[in-house]
């Protein structure tokens, strides 16, 4: 709860509001949360395991969801991944 907190006033100190909104209503919302306890285990993986993972995960999500963009926004990027790439995992 500290970190929350500090990522606020750090938010406002720099005019991103708006941001912090967005945030607070799409990520730290109920039914986020079971992404943020996956997060939070007690068997730690090597950084470096966690970047190989990422990296081939991002490969094959590019190559599926994102072949006709050269260099896709960051709004279509997450309203893909929400809307296709996470139902399409489950």
């Amino acid at each position: 709860m500290k970190q929350l907190f500090k990522k606020w006033v750090n938010f406002l100190k720099n005019s991103l509001v708006t941001l912090w909104r967005y945030l607070w209503g799409k990520w730290y919302c109920d039914k986020r949360w079971p992404l943020w306890v996956r997060s939070i285990c007690e068997e730690k993986i090597s950084i470096l395991k966690i970047t190989m993972f990422v990296k081939g995960y991002w490969k094959v999500v590019k190559r599926d969801f994102f072949y006709k963009f050269f260099q896709p926004y960051l709004d279509l990027i997450v309203y893909a991944l929400l809307t296709k790439v996470i139902p399409h995992q489950q």
